[in-house]
């Protein structure tokens, strides 16, 4: 979007926003943008949303406060990062043949139920693009 005025709305899964491949961090953007993010556990076992208002992740922060146009964000609860993926369906049917403990799983892809995370994240994204398209 920063690049190419073509774009109109964008969306963030999860993903920092690197600040060694461009500064869109510090210049925001022009169009409306949304971050998605997940809930994090710190080493204390204390739970931390992906979010513009925390530390998980400060480039979200710095885009928060410099993004020009509408922005949103939510959080996918009980959500790690590959629940973002196609992991978070396929390794729960690895789990057992590659011999994966609860917590390798749990790690990746959180505790969300794949199907209720895959709706959410459906319906999330439809209705910002719909809404920011219109």
């Amino acid at each position: 979007m920063l690049q190419d005025k073509r774009i109109d709305a964008g969306m963030n899964l999860d993903g920092q926003l690197f600040t060694e491949y461009g500064d869109v961090a510090e210049r925001g953007l022009d169009g409306p943008f949304f971050l998605y993010g997940r809930q994090d556990k710190t080493k204390s076992g204390k739970v931390v949303d992906h979010s513009p208002f925390t530390d998980l992740d400060p480039t979200w922060g710095l885009f928060w406060k410099n993004q020009k146009a509408p922005k949103h964000y939510a959080v996918l609860a009980h959500a790690q990062h590959q629940s973002f993926t196609d992991m978070q369906v396929i390794l729960p049917q690895l789990a057992k043949p590659l011999g994966l403990k609860a917590g390798q799983r749990v790690g990746a892809i959180g505790t969300i139920d794949p199907a209720e995370s895959i709706k959410k994240q459906r319906t999330t994204v439809l209705d910002f693009f719909q809404s920011s398209l219109s």
